[in-house]
This record gives C-alpha cells, sequence and structure tokens, in this order.
C-alpha cells in the first residue's frame, strides 16, 4: 500500500483545557493510514504573568517526525523569550520566532537530539513484517534513519569548517554555515495562533490552516502556502528554484515539496546571497492580527489531513452543531477525524488518509 499502513490507527491522543479570559480549548491527534505520525502540537491557555497569552500551533511533518516534533519542543519557550525581548509586542515576535527554529535546527548542539527525535518513531502499528517487537525500527526506517545521521555528521562537519554568515533583514538571527544537500530533508508546516484578551495573532507558513466561526461564518485566518500561487512561484524563481505539476494537478517545488514554505527543509535555505524570507522554501510566516468581537464562537486550527476532507464552512457547520449540544471539545476533535477517514485511501486517491491534527 506504499506509504500506508494495511488497517488505520485510529487510536487518539486528547486534551481539554482553559486558559486566559475564561476560553476553552480542547484538542486531538490521530495517526491513521500513515506508516507513522509526523504531526506535533502545541497547546497552552495562559502562558506568562504580567500580559498574558494562550498560544496554540499544530506542526505537520513530512520526509521524517523530528522537525515537527523539535519545533513542538522548542516553540513556545522560545517564542516567550523574543516577545519579552519586543516588549510583549506579538506580531513582529512570531516571525521572529518561526526562523529561529530554523536557525536552531542548523546548530551542532541540536544534531544529537534530532537524531534522537528522528529515531524513535511515534506509530502504533509497523508498517511491514520485518517489524518484530514494538519500538524495533524496519529495515526501511534504519535506512532512512542512517542516511539522516550521516547527513547531520556531514552538518556538523560544514559547521565547524566554514564561517556562519549572519543574515540581515530577520532580526539578524538566522546562520547559514554551508549545510550540504542532504543536510536535513524533514520539515514541517506552523500554524500558530496567539490569543490575548482583546485580539487574535495567527502565523502561517505551509498549508495548516486557521479558521474563526464568526457569528456562524467561517473566516479564514490564514492562507495555503502552495507553489502554483502567483507570490510563491515568483520568489522560488527568483531564488533559482522551479514549480512542476504532477500528474495529479499538485504543483511542487523543484519535483519534491507540494508546499513552498516551512521549517526545516534546510537544503532549500542553503543560499547566503538571499535573506531567509527569499529563499526557495521560506520559514517566514503570513502573519494576521484580528481584533476579537462579541460575535466570535470559536477558532479551529487543523492540518491538512482534515482540510483536505472538508471545506471551511463546512467544518465550522459540524463543530458549531455539536458545540450547541455540549459536547466535550476534545471529542468533537475526534469525531472529525472519524467523518474524514478514508475507507480505503487508494480508492480516494489519498483524501483521508493522513495524519489528523486538530486544536479549538
Amino acid at each position: 500500500m506504499g506509504s500506508y499502513l494495511s488497517s488505520p490507527v485510529k487510536d487518539k491522543e486528547s486534551h481539554d483545557g482553559s486558559g486566559i479570559g475564561g476560553i476553552k480549548y480542547g484538542l486531538s491527534a490521530m495517526q491513521g493510514w500513515r506508516t507513522n505520525m509526523e504531526d506535533a502540537h502545541i497547546a497552552c491557555g495562559n502562558v506568562g504573568k504580567q500580559n498574558p497569552l494562550g498560544i496554540f500551533g499544530v506542526f505537520d511533518g513530512h520526509g521524517g517526525r523530528e522537525v515537527a516534533q523539535f519545533v513542538s519542543k522548542h516553540f513556545q519557550t522560545e517564542f516567550e523569550g523574543i516577545v519579552s525581548n519586543q516588549q510583549g509586542k506579538v506580531e513582529p515576535s512570531l516571525p521572529i520566532a518561526f526562523h529561529r527554529m530554523d536557525a536552531m535546527l542548523r546548530e551542532q548542539k541540536y544534531a544529537a537530539e534530532l537524531i534522537s527525535l528522528s529515531s524513535s518513531p511515534k506509530s502504533s502499528q509497523p508498517d511491514s513484517p520485518t517489524s518484530t517487537k514494538k519500538g524495533k525500527l524496519t529495515q526501511k526506517e534504519a535506512m532512512e534513519l542512517m542516511v539522516k545521521m550521516m547527513a547531520l555528521q556531514r552538518m556538523e562537519k560544514n559547521a565547524l569548517a566554514s564561517s556562519q554568515a549572519v543574515q540581515q533583514g530577520t532580526e539578524g538571527s538566522n546562520k547559514l554555515n554551508g549545510c550540504s544537500e542532504e543536510a536535513t530533508c524533514a520539515g514541517c508546516t506552523a500554524n500558530v495562533v496567539v490569543l490575548t484578551a482583546k485580539e487574535i495573532f495567527v502565523a502561517n507558513a505551509g498549508d495548516s490552516r486557521s479558521v474563526l466561526c464568526r457569528k456562524g461564518q467561517a473566516v479564514p485566518l490564514s492562507e495555503d502556502h502552495k507553489p502554483n500561487n502567483p507570490k510563491e512561484r515568483s520568489r522560488i524563481t527568483s531564488a533559482g528554484g522551479w514549480v512542476s505539476e504532477a500528474a495529479n494537478g499538485h504543483f511542487r517545488v523543484n519535483g519534491n515539496l507540494n508546499l513552498s514554505r516551512s521549517i526545516g527543509d534546510l537544503k532549500y535555505k542553503s543560499d547566503s546571497k538571499l535573506p531567509p524570507s527569499k529563499q526557495v522554501i521560506t520559514a517566514e510566516p503570513d502573519v494576521r492580527r484580528i481584533p476579537r468581537t462579541e460575535e466570535d464562537e470559536f477558532i479551529i486550527t487543523a492540518c491538512d489531513g482534515v482540510w483536505d476532507c472538508m471545506s471551511n464552512q463546512q467544518l465550522v457547520d459540524f463543530v458549531r452543531a455539536r458545540l450547541k449540544s455540549n459536547q466535550v471539545i476534545s471529542k468533537i476533535c475526534e469525531d472529525i477525524f472519524e467523518k474524514c477517514i478514508s475507507v480505503d485511501p487508494k480508492q480516494t486517491q489519498g483524501i483521508g488518509g493522513d495524519n489528523m491534527t486538530c486544536i479549538m
């Protein structure tokens, strides 16, 4: 079945909580048909003391789980420090935090951590008979890990051998250290929602998405970053990349990635003459700032495994009907997955066959 299991893993990791101003949130994550769980997330309803925030994020990994897991582990702490340095200003802090993740991925001191994250699969079911015990790597996974370890070793040597050029234009925080082409093939989307008492901030890089329900209507809070978007295509080609169209109608960067912005994917960010925001693939997020109103009901943040199956308004209607009957929020997320998951992803051309993560 290619990249799919013979049957889906429908176990769900779910959680409910509360935060600033009495907000309530719930989330769930499910591996589904994929051989590994490459999604990660953060959810904290109350961050900081003087100006408390709620921070929520979905990170949809590709090429491996390590970057998504790394970002979910480090983003909140780094963001808090950056906000403090920015005198509590959220909007300018978000792009700095996104690029900080890339900078950390390049640093030698995190190489062992990335290897560890790569080698600890978050999967509930082996993908072939060659897996003998729970926690063992398959031959395919072992080969992929070996390639990544060799790439990281080359990255460390390059880092020691080359001068680290600090790129101006993103607070001077991004370093390029001569990474090899294979330095990291893994990356992740990042869709982060920050709530204050009066405003909603959404930062997005990739094709995970946030939608606000305002008086029953779906209001997009982010725009998917796809290679065929004129603005994205222009940056890609200006940086020396190209956009191709696959037989299934999807567009890809350099014949590979089907999204045009991400954290990680450092092999597409190696031109030392360009600032981070102008690379073939960039972590530069679009940031939206929206005043909160009395008509705002809820926000949904989810990966494309969900949005590929339901439109913005369809999902808002689905959630709204269940909130009216006082269902637990995380249970609504679980119900979304059950509605979206495919009976057979081969028959649905992959729709409903992806990892799924949803936060409300």
